[in-house]
Order: structure tokens, then C-alpha cells, then sequence
């Protein structure tokens, strides 16, 4: 597939591990609804639960949204409008359109809008009405509230503090903007799992390597490789369990041999119809043949789960930034808690702390500019007052740019706690666009370590992406394999 950028790694990584983690019988009335930090207040007009929904009053979200609302009464149709998108609904009908640059949508809601005749009120879905205006919705089932996220003011908020990194981001891209490149990337590594953790007789230790090539081209890509687990010695201990009966012995040996060497393939577009085969695990994982393919179409995934525009500009390889990436993780997370917005600030402050402008050091050499930031556990316990304990922290990374081309670019993290038993070592390094390498263990004491080497060398190529699958094989769409994952709605 295309080759990430060292920027947009980092970042991503971080933004993810720090956001990640955040995570119906209440009577009418008795339904708060929280946009971000704030309890939303309802004069004549409380929140309603019909079929398993909550329903809002669609002037008083809305104009709490800072949307401009809007009523027709020959169609019975409910407006608002804000930011240049226009969202609409008929009372009585599930379908609701939704109009941006020009180019209008529908979708299907669960419950249709209505009238409630006692108050004189329309009523939305509300898990429909926020993501349609790019809010992010959640439920807090212990205390049966709504809640709703403003990503695009976060975004926001946040590009204007990290315009540094924003630029170098914007750079890395350039370099690589209408060029073909081809990229041949390797790995090895070895986890090691603790007798003790087992209560086994000798360690089990798995040796990992793999290899992979790609040709990418803006967004189509196309990519093949091969990962060999050696499992001899998780074959061994395993079988070797007494309690075990044949036809355990028998499922186990199936799965063990599938993953002892697993060929997989992507073609497509990343905006368009993406495919991609996992040979040996195709029939683990969807049931189907090792030499089919399964169909994304990510277009369309992306149209039907209304995703911001900073989602589908990251997921189709354009410039993103900083903010585009948060939005990403908090279109994407589930959120679950009233304290949402809270954890996603402090997050944010967080990784402000290691990327963001307040942090970087300028040095020149030459015509070369130096950036280069660290930050340590006492930084990140002055900024959040608590206890570090024994952890150990420290983060540091440097970027060097000739005009308008990333030169080197190292990033370094260390993690330990004595107490914890925690140890991490992560280097990551890069010649522009050309060449990335990756070091980095990580270890448990009496549980497991990891150690993982990584490399890859990238040049322009003449070569073409192949974006479809071989001719004659069989090609499965995502619904006929996979069973559809119920999200809760608000």
C-alpha cells in the first residue's frame, strides 16, 4: 500500500493511543444530553425515547449545534444549516437528505421525525441529527445521557497549535504528490511468552518475518507480501497438554499451520473499491477459498457513515493535519462515558505537549532547518498534576528540512516502570522519502517480551498499480462474509 509518511505515523500512533481509551430506560425528561463539557438545556421541549431512541427537539439541538433552522410548512420538511451543509428532514419520513458543495444525499433513519401535538414540537433522531452535522454521538448507559462530541472544534483548536508539525506534514506529501513510487519493506522480530504466565515448563518463543512490496500511485495502490510465524515450539507445548482430545488436537493443528506462512494481497483504490486476500487465513477468517479476494467498497462506506472531511482526506492518502487525525479517532470512537469530552482534552494537551508548537526548538545548519522537541514523565505529570509513581518517560524526536525537502528525521520513546515490570524501547528513523527503519522491544517481566526489526526503501517506479484482483478468482463483497457489528444508538 502507499507508504505512510514518518508524520503521520507518529502522530497517528500517539493521537490513537491517547484517545482510544475513551470509551436505555430513562423516562421522557429524564434524558440528558451533554455537548461537550456543557448539559444541554430544554425549556418547553424535553428529549423523548421512541423505539429504543432518543428523539431531540430539532429547533432546540440544532440551534444549540449553532446551526440556522429552518421550517416549510407545505412540505413539512425541518432544516438547518451550518458550515455550508444543509440537513433535512420530512416529519413522517425515515429519508433525510443532506446537502454539501452542491451535492445532495439521502439517507435512511430508524425512527421518522414527528410532531408532538401537546407541545407543538418536531422531534429528530438524535444520533442522526449530530452526525449528520459532524458531531460525534454517544450513549452513557449508566446514567442513560446523550452525549455529543464537537470534533470539528477540537480539530480546529488543536491545527492552531501544532502548525509546525502541519507543515512538516504538508512537505512529506508534496515530495511524493503525482510521483509513482515502489517500496520493498522487510521485518523480523521474535515474542518470547514467560513460562510463568503459562504455568508451562519452558518459555515459548515465536520467531516472526515477512516482507512486502508496493506500488502506489496518489490513491490506488497495490500491495503483496508474506509473513512466516515459526510455531514449532507453541506446536509442541500445546499438543503436549494431556486434557487435550483429538479433534482439539486436530482444530489446533489446522490453525497453527494457517498462520505458519500467510501470503496476503491488497488492490484498489483507497477512495473507490479496495480489495484484498489473506490467503491461508481466508478461510479462518471469512470462510472463503486462500486464493479469493474480499471487497471493500470504501466510497461508499465512507458516503454511508457520513464521515468529515478530514476523515476521507486521511483515508485517501491527501494533506492532513494534526486535527484531521483527532477527528479521525473521535468520528471513530465509542463513546460511552459523560466524561468523553474531558479524557479527549486531556489527551489532546498531551500530545500538544510532544508535537505541538510550544514545544519545538529551531536550529539552523546552513540552509538547513532543525526541529527537534523532548518531553519527559515530569513534563507530562506537571501537566496533568498526578503521581507518575516509578514510570519512567521520555520522548524525544528531530526533523531537518532543506527549503521545501525533509531531510533526516529520528523519533525516540522510552517507557519503563520497575514496579510494573514495564520496559519500551522504540526507535524510528528516515532519509526523506527514500528509506524508514524501525526498532523496538517492549517487555513484561514474567509475562512476555517483543523484539521487531523493520525496514523500507522506497523509489519512483514506472510500474503501474494492479487495482483488481487476478482473472478467475472469486471476489466476495465485505456483507456476505462478515457479520454486521451492532453499534448502540443514541
Amino acid at each position: 500500500m502507499k507508504r505512510t509518511k514518518p508524520f503521520i505515523v507518529l502522530a497517528a500512533v500517539m493521537i490513537a493511543a491517547l484517545l482510544l481509551p475513551v470509551g436505555a430506560g430513562a423516562a421522557d425528561g429524564d434524558i440528558p444530553v451533554m455537548l461537550d463539557d456543557k448539559v444541554l438545556s430544554f425549556t418547553d421541549a424535553a428529549p423523548q425515547m421512541v423505539s429504543d431512541r432518543v428523539m431531540l427537539p430539532f429547533r432546540a439541538v440544532f440551534e444549540a449545534l449553532g446551526a440556522e433552522v429552518g421550517w416549510d410548512a407545505e412540505t413539512a420538511t425541518v432544516s438547518a444549516i451550518k458550515d455550508g451543509r444543509t440537513v433535512a428532514f420530512v416529519v413522517g419520513s425515515k429519508t433525510v437528505s443532506v446537502t454539501e458543495n452542491g451535492e445532495s444525499r439521502t439517507f435512511e433513519t430508524d425512527v421518522a421525525p414527528f410532531i408532538d401535538g401537546r407541545l407543538g414540537r418536531t422531534y429528530v433522531p438524535t444520533r442522526f441529527a449530530a452526525e449528520a452535522m459532524g458531531y460525534t454521538v454517544g450513549w452513557d448507559s449508566s446514567r442513560d445521557t446523550v452525549v455529543i462530541i464537537d470534533g470539528e472544534k477540537l480539530k480546529n483548536e488543536a491545527d492552531a497549535k501544532f502548525t509546525v508539525f502541519n507543515d512538516l506534514i504538508k512537505k512529506s506529501a508534496a515530495m511524493t504528490k503525482d510521483k509513482t513510487l515502489k517500496s520493498d519493506s522487510s521485518f523480523s522480530g521474535r515474542l518470547v511468552v514467560d513460562k510463568a504466565s503459562l504455568g508451562a515448563d519452558e518459555d515459548i518463543a515465536l520467531s516472526l518475518s515477512g516482507t512486502q512490496r508496493d506500488v502506489a500511485a496518489g490513491t490506488a495502490t497495490e500491495s503483496s507480501g508474506s509473513v512466516s510465524i515459526d510455531v514449532g515450539t507453541l506446536r509442541d507445548t500445546l499438543l503436549a497438554d494431556p486434557d487435550m482430545d483429538d479433534m482439539q488436537k486436530i482444530m489446533l493443528t489446522s490453525v497453527l499451520n494457517a498462520i505458519d506462512r500467510i501470503d496476503y494481497g491488497v488492490r484498489g483504490s483507497l477512495d473507490g473499491d479496495l480489495y484484498i486476500t489473506l490467503g491461508s487465513l481466508n478461510s479462518l477468517i471469512f470462510g472463503i477459498d486462500n486464493d479469493s479476494w474480499v471487497k471493500l467498497e470504501l466510497g461508499e462506506m465512507a458516503s454511508a457513515a457520513q464521515m468529515s472531511m478530514g476523515v476521507t482526506a486521511a483515508m485517501v492518502g491527501g494533506d492532513v493535519t494534526v486535527g484531521d487525525i483527532i477527528s479521525i479517532v473521535i468520528d471513530t470512537a465509542y463513546v460511552d462515558s459523560v466524561d468523553a469530552y474531558k479524557s479527549i482534552k486531556a489527551a489532546i494537551d498531551a500530545i500538544e505537549l510532544m508535537l505541538g508548537d510550544a514545544n519545538i526548538t529551531t536550529s539552523t545548519r546552513g540552509n538547513t532547518t532543525v526541529y527537534s522537541s523532548r518531553t519527559t514523565g515530569a513534563d507530562l505529570a506537571g501537566l496533568t498534576g498526578e503521581d507518575m509513581g516509578d514510570l519512567a518517560f521520555d520522548f524525544e524526536y528531530s526533523f531537518e528540512v532543506t527549503g521545501e525537502e525533509i531531510g533526516d528525521a529520528n523519533v525516540a520513546m522510552k517507557l519503563s516502570s520497575e514496579e510494573a515490570g514495564l520496559t519500551m524501547d522504540m526507535k524510528v528513523s528516515s532519509v526523506g522519502i527514500r528509506s524508514s527503519s524501525v526498532a523496538l522491544s517492549f517487555g513484561i517481566a514474567g509475562t512476555a517480551s517483543l523484539e521487531i526489526e523493520a525496514s523500507s526503501n522506497v523509489s519512483e517506479t514506472g510500474e503501474s498499480p494492479v487495482l483488481t484482483p487476478p482473472a478467475g478468482a472469486s471476489v466476495y463483497g465485505i456483507d456476505e462474509v462478515a457479520e454486521p457489528i451492532a453499534i448502540p444508538a443514541a
